[in-house]
C-alpha cells in the first residue's frame, strides 16, 4: 500500500513536471516568434530608409541627378546616356520578391517598351 501511495505520488510529480515544461517551451516559442517578427520588421525598416539614400552615396554608379524613385515594383530608375537602367537596392540577405522577378524577366527578354500619350 505504501508503494503505491510513493508511485502515486511519483506519477502526479512527473505530470506536474511534464505540464510545467510543456507551459514554459509554449511560452519560449511565442517570444521567439515574437523576436523572429520583430527582427523581420526592423529589416524592412531598415531596407526602406536605406535605398533612400544609395543613389546619394559615393560609389553609386549612375548619375544621382538622373536617377528618379518609383520603390514599387523597383526602387527607381537611372537616365543614363545610352540606357535606362531599372534599380532595386537590397541589403543583408534580402531577396527579390515575385514582383521584381517578373520585372527582371521581362527586361531580360527585352519586353520593355516606350509608348508616347497624346491627350
Amino acid at each position: 500500500m505504501v508503494v503505491q501511495v510513493v508511485l502515486f505520488i511519483a506519477f502526479g510529480v512527473l505530470i506536474w513536471y511534464i505540464f510545467t515544461l510543456h507551459r514554459k517551451i509554449t511560452n519560449q516559442n511565442v517570444a521567439y516568434g515574437q523576436l523572429k517578427s520583430e527582427l523581420h520588421s526592423r529589416s524592412v525598416k531598415h531596407g526602406f530608409a536605406w535605398e533612400q539614400f544609395v543613389p546619394f552615396i559615393k560609389h553609386f554608379p549612375y548619375n544621382k541627378n538622373n536617377f528618379k524613385f518609383l520603390g514599387i515594383p523597383v526602387d527607381g530608375i537611372a537616365f543614363e546616356d545610352g540606357k535606362i537602367v531599372l534599380c532595386e537596392f537590397k541589403t543583408g540577405n534580402s531577396q527579390l520578391n515575385n514582383s521584381q522577378k517578373k520585372v527582371k524577366k521581362l527586361v531580360e527578354e527585352g519586353k520593355v517598351t516606350f509608348e508616347e500619350f497624346r491627350y
